[in-house]
């Protein structure tokens, strides 16, 4: 029988492990070498989140401490990363929408 609570456990220490890789449920089950549908309903049913919730969440935690301590440039690679533009783009394309308004 598998047991839920290791497996999220495990999930959750690779996932900060690696959190400066690209992550994917696909990856993360590779690494543990579980079924990816397997590993994502027993981390949803133990930690109330899906994983890309949850990676998600650890990545802005990351991006507001770097921040705090005056490093910009992560806030522009999260951008990139979260919103597959860069900063100046997703600026650009607010600025435009609200003159269109």
């Amino acid at each position: 029988m598998l047991d839920l609570n290791a497996l999220a456990d495990w999930t959750v220490k690779y996932i900060d492990t690696h959190l400066s890789a690209t992550l994917s449920v696909k990856v993360i089950a590779g690494a543990k070498g579980a079924d990816p549908s397997d590993l994502e309903r027993a981390f949803r049913r133990v930690k109330g989140v899906t994983i890309k919730s949850y990676i998600d969440a650890r990545l802005k935690e990351v991006v507001m401490d770097r921040l705090r301590a005056g490093d910009y440039r992560a806030f522009y690679r999260w951008c990139k990363r979260a919103f597959g533009s860069p900063w100046t783009a997703l600026k650009a394309q607010y600025q435009t929408n609200k003159k269109a308004n």
